[in-house]
């Protein structure tokens, strides 16, 4: 399992395993390549699919809470914020 961690953490970006520090994940190469594969891999593809919708088709995130009588609009820059503060290393 640590080798397989390495050669990610080599050849990957940082982005994507979440090692933004050479000595990240080292000590439990087994939380790190799960966080890799349950966490982080699915937020980036759940993010390019934002992406290209938000392109190609320019219509906004409705979300429906359950509580109201219409889905809410949620504004790109909280959706971007949000993701921001998953993937990178602001917290």
């Amino acid at each position: 399992m640590r080798n397989a961690w390495r050669t990610c953490k080599a050849n990957l970006p940082a982005i994507v395993t979440g090692a933004w520090d050479p000595s990240a994940g080292d000590d439990e190469p087994g939380g790190a390549m799960a966080n890799l594969a349950l966490v982080r891999l699915p937020l980036l593809a759940l993010l390019a699919y934002y992406t290209q919708y938000l392109v190609l088709d320019g219509s906004p995130l409705l979300v429906d809470f359950g509580f109201d009588v219409a889905p809410q609009h949620i504004p790109s820059g909280f959706v971007w914020t949000l993701f921001g503060l998953l993937l990178l290393p602001v917290l």
